[in-house]
């Protein structure tokens, strides 16, 4: 009896360490559980992330079709530009043989053909101009060549992350641990009816004694297996975890790559805003061709006319002269003197039907000269003239910008009326800010030949014209511009030179190239004791807020203004806000 005490409750003992056992595996199930919702979480999260990226990508996807259109329109118009300028050629080929022709009867074309020459030259030097800009095109469209390959590359490492996430392999331990709680739910009936066999097994303790033994046995299998599995859980928490670190580190890696994304599309966003510059450019240089087709047509179909005319007059010449000849063999002696005068007349008729036409192939000389001249943006300067309309400004487009500042500072009495003038010279040239930074390069080479008055007028109402038309500044020429600033901030010793500074900043979008501090050496020079008139100040003022300084220098507060007088307080009253 005692032994079957003993026995007992070495029972009842197992098995409440097997309940303590299934308790922890209930907690181990909720722990798990848990993981899986939060997983599912992320898995949910990560999945939202990737549609988003996805329709970055689509987004990608669609400007670079977009660009790719773009490139074959470009191509499509290059192609077209150039048989355009195969068209020119060919009109100025035909233009040469009218001409060469000319030059047979009239011998007064010699000079049309070194025209012509330097016509095709420039043509050529135009041409190698757009071979040179097709090239930095294809440089260009190589560079987005490469940052599609590198999108698709990335595309394709994101594809091959998400396979080595092994979300099968996960789905697989997920459904394995399902099937060993199922086997744990079973294992705790088996148990509750080991417990329902025990109860008959006191009723007959006595006689069962070894089925008891046996039973025991079957309960230490069962623990032994208890324990294996939960080794086993432990095992696959221990493996949760691990894949819930390394999903961790896979969307840390998913954010850098969209981080990635974003800034490849915002430098998509400047590729196609440079293409769109560039396709500008090519229009109007295609809207330029055209002109120039239009008007070789019109002085092509004016030539031929000339030509014709000249064929006509000479056959009426060969004529008469075969009838004059044909009447002296067969009149008589008195007839020789009337035949003479007739002769005669016609002969002074000729004369002066080749003056006039010498006359209209000099206007056509100088047509052509002007048609030539806008094939080039800088031709030798005329020598200048005080009689010369102001109007003629408008040809400055020709000059180059030494040339259009000689041509201000030469009418410096009439630079206030010239405002308009300069603005529709500016707006004609091709490179604006390029023509003005060539006009300033001799702002202080040119101070002993003039006064330095006019040099600095004149530079001021260039640079505020360049102001008025609002050009596009390249981001060379605004470095030129910085140079040029750099140098003359060295220099300056006046009033006037430091408004065209400040004139050269603002038109070249320069404020920000400067620290406040650098500025106080600039009003030492304005506080000098010379004379200097109310619009001066206003000017400086002026351009001081249109650059932004105002705000944080406080300058013109702290200086006390003297209507025709500099300003009267130290350079030391200075100070930053």
């Amino acid at each position: 009896m005692v032994d079957s005490a003993l026995m007992m409750r070495n029972a009842l003992e197992k098995e409440k360490q097997v309940e303590l056992k299934e308790r922890s595996i209930a907690n181990s199930k909720v722990v798990l559980d848990r993981g899986l919702v939060e997983f599912e979480a992320r898995m949910k999260n990560l999945v939202e992330k990737e549609k988003d990226f996805d329709l970055k990508v689509k987004s990608i996807v669609c400007r670079e079709t977009k660009l790719e259109m773009g490139l074959v329109d470009f191509k499509a118009k290059m192609k077209k530009l150039g048989q355009k300028e195969k068209e020119v050629e060919l009109k100025e080929k035909r233009i040469e043989n009218g001409k060469t022709e000319l030059d047979v009867k009239m011998k007064n074309l010699v000079e049309k053909e070194k025209e012509v020459e330097v016509k095709e030259q420039s043509i050529e030097n135009r041409k190698t101009e757009l071979d040179r800009d097709l090239f930095e095109f294809n440089m260009r469209m190589k560079n987005v060549e490469e940052k599609e390959n590198e999108v698709e590359l990335n595309a394709k490492r994101i594809k091959n992350r998400e396979t080595e996430l092994g979300m099968a392999e996960f789905d697989e331990k997920v459904k394995d641990v399902v099937e060993k709680e199922k086997g744990v739910e079973l294992k705790v009936k088996s148990i509750k009816n080991r417990e329902d066999e025990l109860d008959r097994l006191l009723d007959e303790i006595d006689l069962s004694m070894k089925n008891l033994i046996e039973k025991e046995q079957v309960v230490e299998l069962k623990e032994k297996s208890i324990k294996i599995r939960e080794n086993e859980l432990d095992r696959g928490l221990v493996e949760f975890d691990a894949k819930m670190k390394n999903l961790k580190e896979k969307e840390k890696e998913f954010e850098l790559k969209v981080k990635n994304f974003e800034k490849r599309d915002i430098e998509l966003d400047g590729a196609l805003v440079e293409f769109d510059s560039l396709e500008k450019k090519v229009k109007a240089k295609e809207k330029k061709l055209e002109a120039e087709k239009e008007r070789l047509e019109v002085k092509e179909n004016k030539l031929e006319a000339r030509k014709r005319i000249l064929k006509k007059r000479k056959t009426e010449i060969d004529r008469n002269l075969v009838e004059f000849d044909v009447k002296m063999k067969n009149s008589k002696e008195n007839e020789v003197n009337l035949i003479q005068i007739t002769c005669e007349e016609r002969c002074r008729k000729l004369e002066l039907e080749k003056e006039k036409l010498e006359e209209k192939i000099e206007e056509l000389n100088i047509k052509n000269q002007k048609l030539s001249s806008v094939e080039h943006l800088i031709v030798k300067p005329e020598p200048w003239s005080d009689d010369v309309s102001y109007a003629d400004i408008r040809f400055s487009v020709t000059m180059d910008g030494n040339n259009l500042f000689l041509y201000l500072i030469n009418h410096e009495s009439d630079l206030d009326s010239m405002t308009d003038e300069v603005y529709e010279a500016l707006g004609k040239s091709m490179e604006p800010a390029r023509l003005v930074l060539d006009a300033l390069q001799g702002f202080y080479s040119k101070k002993e030949d003039k006064e330095f008055e006019v040099v600095c007028r004149s530079s001021i109402l260039l640079l505020e014209q360049l102001r008025r038309i609002s050009p596009h500044i390249q981001s060379y020429h605004k470095k030129a511009a910085l140079e040029l600033a750099i140098k003359w901030k060295e220099k300056m010793k006046s009033s006037m030179e430091v408004i065209v500074f400040l004139q050269l900043l603002a038109s070249y979008k320069l404020e920000s190239s400067f620290k406040p501090e650098e500025f106080l050496s600039l009003f030492e020079v304005i506080g000098q004791p010379i004379q200097i008139s109310e619009l001066l100040q206003q000017q400086i003022s002026k351009l001081l807020q249109l650059l932004g300084y105002m705000e944080k220098i406080n300058v013109l507060s702290e200086y006390e203004w003297s209507p025709g007088l500099a300003f009267r307080s130290p350079v030391a009253r200075c100070h930053l806000c």
